[in-house]
Formats: structure tokens, sequence, C-alpha cells
């Protein structure tokens, strides 16, 4: 998981923040757990809703417009 995180880390921008967000606090390793742990939070709660990575997304940024 921690490979996948850092290769989902380099091309979703979102992921990306947050990797360089943490590695500001933490050293590299630690940042790319933390991603790693990310990626499986998104992976589980599309399994949960039974939806596709785009409406994932959708679902994100209405979020964020509101808040």
């Amino acid at each position: 998981m921690v490979e996948a995180g850092h290769t989902a880390s380099r091309h979703d921008p979102d992921l990306k923040r947050f990797y360089y967000r943490v590695l500001q606090r933490r050293d590299k390793p630690r940042a790319r757990v933390a991603v790693a742990r990310q990626l499986l939070v998104r992976a589980y709660i599309l399994l949960r809703d039974e939806i596709d990575y785009a409406e994932f997304r959708l679902r994100a940024f209405k979020a964020a417009v509101k808040a």
C-alpha cells in the first residue's frame, strides 16, 4: 500500500498536497505511510458507498464548497 500511495501522491493533486503537508511535520517514510492510509480510507469509502472515484471527487468538492 505504501508503494501505491507513493504513486497516487504523484498523480492525485489532493494526495500530493496531503503528502507535502505531512512531510513538513514528519519524515518521508511517515508521510508515505500517511498517504497509504488515506488511500485505504478512500478505498473503503468507495466500496462502502458503491461509487466510483469520479463520484468520490465530486462529493469531496461539494463538501469543500459548503465549508
